[in-house]
């Protein structure tokens, strides 16, 4: 019985990372940004996307550790996919963090003011990881700045789809992932 659960876990995890992947690369809009290489300009590879719309699906259906695994690995091999390399490290980072602080506090979620606070913050760490990302590895303050009201558009749109998901969550789901938040204390 404990490999079958075993094995519904990993198709679990499969399934949500395969999705993230696919929404993250899929639903997808350019932004054409470009930064300077030396005397030349180069796609920034900036764009917005629904692929936080995932991540809170993840923290919600495995929690917080499985969620960052999955979270970090799709959303990173989506900009493998469209060719967003520059990105991949600050995304494995910057999307584990959400997935992390989802899988915390989604739980606690029981009112639309929650949810909608415990989304916010969510994107605001995605909105400052990939601002700080382009300063510190770009050093490139226009590319850093050009993103920030994409990213808050993104947030807006993806923090308010999470917070309708946190809301709408089963109360089974919100009990059993309560429980595993309170024994972390």
């Amino acid at each position: 019985m404990k490999r079958s659960l075993d094995t519904k876990r990993l198709i679990l995890l499969l399934l949500l990372l395969a999705l993230t992947v696919a929404v993250t690369a899929l639903i997808r809009v350019d932004c054409g940004f470009t930064r300077p290489v030396g005397k030349s300009e180069v796609p920034a590879g900036t764009y917005a996307t629904l692929g936080d719309v995932c991540i809170y699906l993840s923290a919600l259906l495995i929690g917080g550790p499985w969620a960052a695994v999955v979270s970090a690995l799709g959303c990173a091999i989506a900009d493998l996919c469209v060719g967003s390399y520059s990105y991949i490290i600050g995304t494995l980072i910057i999307k584990a963090g959400m997935a992390l602080f989802l899988g915390k506090f989604a739980p606690l979620c029981d009112s639309w003011k929650k949810c909608f606070v415990v989304a916010a913050i969510a994107e605001g760490i995605m909105i400052v990881g990939y601002f700080l990302f382009d300063l510190l590895i770009f050093v490139e303050y226009r590319v850093a700045a050009l993103e920030i009201p994409v990213n808050i558009a993104q947030g807006l749109v993806d923090g308010a789809l999470g917070a309708v998901l946190l809301y709408y969550m089963p109360e089974k789901i919100r009990k059993h992932r309560g429980s595993e938040a309170r024994r972390v204390h």
